[in-house]
């Protein structure tokens, strides 16, 4: 690896407590693609593998959602406290972000707040949507305040849609396409309700290259006109919003994501992510190589990638 302190947004962790629910909940393959195998060891391998000197943990899907309230708060407790410890154990190269209770609200302000300041989580991350509450739902928006005025960072990881088509697509696991609908429609409801104007504060990192955005921006925004004008009070403005976030670059991004990407976003918005376990390791160093070696970032711009854009997110990496 030509990069060496490389900065991750894009790792997943999977902890005892994580194991035990998928477990419980017979979901053996969930998404329609296998569970990696993770411990501490293998993360530490990866990194050094992959020239990564600090990595952001987070769970991946599925979320911790059960319908169960007073269930998913013991879950989700017993997973960021697990997650501290992790932490703990490797001082300096790894942190997490908090995993929440949603879709409830109340129980997940306290959590949030319990693992900032408590567990001193680097901030938290938001799957697309819980039991079909999806973000930009403005029942949501007591949650989004806490976060607006700790100018917390959020980080969006993709579920499965909250309503599969049946019969379509069944041999194609859940990770390789709807992923990205889920993050292109998450997106696009966060920029219908103007989510990111009435909480400029929050750091949001949407993840693989921002999905399906950078092809549907300009068509998007041709119907948000419509929307304004029905509506003067309201902004609905994609191109604004795409600016304001980050992306990290997990998965095959190299080839046309990123140079499309840059055609809305600015280079100093972009951040590293492997996508380890669930990626291949000999995949992730692919990757890496990939946008290590492109043509379509200059010397700079890589050196923003890959750790200057993470150190002005995270200042403590300073």
């Amino acid at each position: 690896m030509k990069f060496q302190n490389k900065i991750d947004f894009h790792a997943h962790y999977l902890p005892k407590a994580y194991y035990d629910f998928l477990e419980e909940e017979g979901l053996y393959c969930p998404d329609g693609f296998p569970t990696p195998e993770w411990d501490e060891a293998w993360q530490q391998e990866a990194m050094g593998e992959l020239g990564i000197s600090y990595a952001l943990l987070s769970i991946s899907s599925p979320s911790l959602y059960t319908g169960n309230k007073f269930r998913s708060r013991e879950l989700t407790r017993k997973v960021n406290e697990q997650g501290a410890e992790i932490v703990a154990r490797s001082p300096g190269n790894l942190g997490f972000l908090a995993t929440l209770p949603l879709p409830h609200v109340h129980s997940s302000i306290f959590e949030a707040r319990y693992c900032l300041d408590e567990l001193h989580a680097d901030g938290v991350g938001l799957m697309t949507h819980y039991g079909g509450m999806y973000l930009g739902d403005q029942r949501l928006d007591e949650l989004m305040a806490e976060l607006d005025g700790r100018g917390a960072l959020a980080v969006m990881p993709p579920t499965q849609p909250a309503v599969m088509v049946p019969d379509v697509n069944e041999e194609i696991p859940v990770p390789a396409f709807e992923y990205f609908v889920e993050t292109t429609r998450a997106f696009l409801n966060m920029v219908q309700n103007d989510t990111f104007t009435r909480y400029p504060n929050i750091k949001w990192v949407i993840p693989h290259a921002g999905a399906f955005l950078c092809v549907l921006a300009d068509r998007f925004e041709s119907f948000a006109l419509m929307l304004r004008f029905a509506d003067p009070d309201r902004r609905v403005d994609i191109m604004e919003d795409m600016v304001h976030v980050y992306y990290d670059v997990a998965g095959f991004s190299e080839q046309k994501q990123v140079e499309m990407l840059l055609r809305n976003v600015d280079a100093s918005h972009l951040l590293y992510g492997s996508d380890t376990p669930y990626t291949d390791i000999a995949a992730c160093v692919g990757q890496a190589e990939a946008l290590e070696n492109t043509e379509k970032l200059t010397a700079a711009q890589k050196q923003m990638l890959f750790s200057d854009n993470a150190k002005a997110l995270l200042p403590k990496l300073r």
